[in-house]
């Protein structure tokens, strides 16, 4: 989904960027942007959230041009009994180091409406990430982040989630890109509640993907996998992502 290294991160740039470009044009301190996806699967994390279907996705951000931000967005699911939308609600700030580095803090609120279940699904956590544009030369970037939540899926309790993303444009409009993340539960046990499986309380997740920037849509199609979460779920499997992002 989006970029994929935290929720947000292409329309809050996409804001950011949209903000910029008015400053000179513009007395308004503030931006409005959204994003909508169609990708063939709600890939996150590691996992599939929309049970290998195709999912329909869409967001927007109200950026203030210090680096503030609010927004929405909400997706197609298909994971818990009777979920069909995940809708999520965040704040934010994004501070610029220089011209190339920003550091972001970001509140997200993830909801599950209408989802019937024994245990509470919704669940908010805080991050911290940090964006370096040009690390090598202007045709890379990378981004690192931590996230944290002390009440998870399911009322599993603490969560931290570590993230790596690592892209390059080898032209223009086309870029590969690779990432990596540590899901690590509070043990064992609010793993299984989690996921089912009670031998272990974390698991790592990679991709390795191509993307492309043309007629003003961002395509990304990667391979994704995990360190075996629990090989009797179909949505835990390796697969294949497509996804098509207009921003706006």
């Amino acid at each position: 989904m989006k970029k994929n290294i935290i929720k947000a991160m292409i329309f809050t740039a996409a804001c950011l960027n949209i903000a910029h470009a008015e400053d000179a044009a513009s007395p308004s301190d503030l931006s409005v942007a959204g994003i909508m996806t169609l990708a063939s699967d709600y890939h996150w994390r590691g996992i599939s959230l929309s049970q290998n279907e195709p999912a329909v996705q869409g967001g927007l951000t109200l950026c203030h041009k210090s680096g503030a931000y609010a927004g929405v967005w909400a997706s197609s699911t298909d994971v818990l009994n009777g979920a069909s939308i995940e809708a999520d609600f965040m704040l934010g700030y994004r501070y610029a180091i220089n011209d190339t580095s920003t550091l972001t803090v970001q509140y997200l609120d993830v909801n599950y409406p209408g989802a019937k279940t024994a245990y509470e699904p919704d669940f908010s956590e805080f991050s911290l990430a940090y964006s370096n544009f040009g690390v090598i030369n202007s045709q890379d970037a990378f981004t690192a982040s931590v996230a944290y939540s002390n009440d998870y899926y399911f009322e599993s309790g603490n969560m931290l989630r570590l993230d790596a993303r690592y892209s390059y444009n080898v032209l223009p409009n086309f870029g590969v890109f690779g990432a990596w993340g540590l899901m690590q539960l509070e043990d064992e046990q609010a793993f299984a509640r989690v996921w089912g499986n009670n031998q272990k309380d974390h698991y790592y997740d990679w991709k390795l993907g191509v993307s492309s920037n043309l007629l003003g849509l961002y395509s990304e199609l990667y391979y994704a996998d995990n360190s075996t979460v629990n090989s009797a779920v179909d949505s835990m499997d390796s697969r294949v992502v497509l996804s098509v992002t207009k921003a706006f």
